[in-house]
């Protein structure tokens, strides 16, 4: 290569990847969006579930809040990345104040009932269950106003740390002409998902025919 079009890497953008080989040291906007859309927060071949979150919450230092945010939805619904894009809501909500997106970007985060579930037991795992963030509340609940009553009983949780009653009773969800009665059943127990009952008379018929 002729010696004019040589171009010389600055020392200060190499560094060292996961695997011990040299690397270009990415911007944090680019390391972080790079993060998002690889990492399914399991082990892997060099890292461990524990330090993908710890990249992530670092990285949050160094970026605008309502980048990560965009960024997470993005990584959310174009790439499915569930567990990786509850981990940064739930960071977000201790770190955003007065920001008005918030709630919008929480309402638009929680694609399945569940997806509140993990973003709710992350949030209490890391900074305890005393002084759950109000703005926090308000966008869980305004997310399960979007569920009817066969999602709501599909994804209660019963076998979870943190099930779905739970959760109704921390963000006081605003009932909707949609969920009003689903959410009633739900906190008395009398929420049955529709699958477990069709199951449930299936086995019922063929152990009645045998």
């Amino acid at each position: 290569m002729p010696r004019q079009y040589r171009r010389r890497v600055p020392v200060s953008t190499v560094t060292q990847n996961l695997a011990g080989g040299s690397a270009f040291t990415e911007s944090p906007k680019l390391e972080f969006v790079s993060t998002l859309f690889t990492s399914f927060v399991q082990s892997q071949h060099y890292s461990k579930p524990s330090d993908v979150a710890e990249r992530v919450v670092a990285l949050l230092d160094k970026i605008p809040n309502d980048f990560a945010a965009k960024a997470s939805l993005y990584a959310r619904d174009r790439f499915q990345m569930r567990s990786i894009s509850h981990i940064v809501a739930a960071e977000l909500a201790s770190r955003v104040r007065n920001e008005r997106w918030f709630r919008r970007y929480i309402s638009k985060v929680v694609v399945r009932p569940d997806d509140a579930l993990e973003i709710a037991g992350y949030y209490i795992d890391r900074f305890g269950k005393k002084g759950f963030p109000s703005r926090l509340k308000r966008g869980l609940g305004e997310a399960l106003g979007k569920f009817d009553e066969y999602t709501l009983a599909k994804y209660r949780g019963e076998n979870r740390a943190l099930n779905l009653i739970d959760l109704v009773r921390i963000v006081h969800p605003r009932p909707t002409s949609k969920n009003a009665k689903a959410l009633e059943k739900l906190v008395k127990g009398q929420l049955v998902s529709i699958d477990t009952w069709e199951t449930g008379l299936s086995k019922a018929g063929q152990v009645a025919e045998s």
